[in-house]
Formats: structure tokens, C-alpha cells, sequence
């Protein structure tokens, strides 16, 4: 019995050791992938601010720990429409690729990585959005092991930002005190709930089921 106590102890102090080893490791690496971050890689002149891609402040509790190294090496794979890259085609000049700001009438504003362009409408060939990213793919950027410590740091950074507290602007009714809203008599006219039924072609006596079905095959 001395035997068998003296291995699990064994056992768990070995176990102990590697836990903290691993914990060592993991705090080394996420440091070399912050240096990474805001050094070689390049990633906080764009993600600061978000001045040519999304904040990344709270990506490790956004993205998973598998999704985040595919969005390395493969930007593109996966973009909110907000950070297409717009290409503007002047009538004389270069075309000027960037981040959509904003626009009037008259004019728009594209932002690449050195500075913002106010370009007349008038003056320009083609303005089009292309469903792919600014940033650059890092498969050859960085290697492998650079890429892990940069996954390593993105994975904690997990801060929301904070909420202000706002007073009330009104109270919210019970479910109960909205019936009489929704049985007011004047409701079929105002939101011509009818016609809707019609076009939607929803027979009398027809259940959800089989309208979802009709549905899927129109």
C-alpha cells in the first residue's frame, strides 16, 4: 500500500510540474505572439482603432480557437461586409484601393494604409466593392510557430467594452397589458394583415408546417 501511495503521489507531482510547465510555455508564447502583434506582424497599424480592419480587443471570445489561425492564412474566407475592400477607378490616375468611410452625394472617402482619399463621384471610371479582405494572408509572412504565438495572444484578448449606464426612457408593459393592442378592431385594416395572408398564399385551416413547406418549394 506504501508503494501504491508513494506512486500516485509520484504521479501527481509530475502532473502538477507539467501543468505549470505548460503554463509557462503558454505565457512565453503569448508574449513572443504580442511582439509579433504589434511588431513584424503589422496586425495593430490596421486593427488600432479600427482603422482598415475590425477592432480586435475582444476576438478571443468572438472567434474560435480553430477559426482564428484559418483567419491568418486565409483572410478572405471569412469578412463582414463593413470591411470589403472598394476599389475606385479614377478617370486619370491609379485606381486607389481601401476601406469605405463614407460618402455623399457628391463625393467618397476611401481609406488605405497610408492616409484618407476624397474622391468626386464625377471623377471616376468605376467605384466597386470586392467581397475580400485588406489584409494580407500570413502563410508565408509568418511561419508556423510565429502564427501559433500570435493565435496564443489573440486568444486573450477578451475585453468587451464597457456599458453606460443609461436611465430608462420608459417602462416596459406586461405581456398582458399589450392585449388590447393586438385585439384593437382598426389592426386588420392598418396592417392589412389580409392581404398579407393572400399573399402569402395561406389557405383557410392551413397549418405552420404546411405553409413553411409551401414555402420552401416556391
Amino acid at each position: 500500500m506504501r508503494l501504491v501511495g508513494r506512486a500516485v503521489l509520484a504521479l501527481v507531482a509530475c502532473a502538477a510540474a507539467c501543468v505549470e510547465a505548460r503554463a509557462l510555455e503558454t505565457d512565453a508564447q503569448v508574449g513572443v505572439g504580442r511582439a509579433l502583434f504589434e511588431g513584424k506582424g503589422g496586425c495593430a497599424t490596421c486593427h488600432t482603432g479600427e482603422r482598415l480592419g475590425p477592432s480586435l480587443e475582444w476576438i478571443g471570445a468572438l472567434r474560435s480557437e480553430a477559426a482564428l489561425p484559418r483567419s491568418l492564412v486565409a483572410p478572405d474566407a471569412e469578412i463582414h461586409p463593413r470591411f470589403y475592400t472598394v476599389v475606385a477607378e479614377p478617370m486619370d490616375g491609379p485606381a486607389i484601393e481601401g476601406l469605405w468611410m463614407r460618402e455623399d452625394d457628391r463625393d467618397v472617402v476611401i481609406r488605405d494604409r497610408e492616409r484618407e482619399h476624397q474622391l468626386s463621384k464625377a471623377a471616376l471610371k468605376s467605384l466597386r466593392r470586392e467581397r475580400r479582405s485588406l489584409m494580407p494572408s500570413y502563410a508565408e509572412r509568418l511561419t508556423a510557430s510565429e502564427r501559433a504565438a500570435v493565435v496564443a495572444y489573440l486568444r486573450t484578448r477578451r475585453t468587451f467594452w464597457p456599458l453606460e449606464a443609461r436611465e430608462r426612457s420608459r417602462e416596459i408593459p406586461l405581456a398582458s397589458e399589450n392585449v388590447p393592442f393586438f385585439d384593437r378592431s382598426d389592426r386588420a385594416a392598418v396592417e392589412r394583415t389580409d392581404d398579407m395572408i393572400a399573399a402569402l398564399g395561406i389557405r383557410p385551416g392551413q397549418d405552420r408546417k404546411s405553409t413553411r413547406l409551401n414555402s420552401s418549394h416556391t
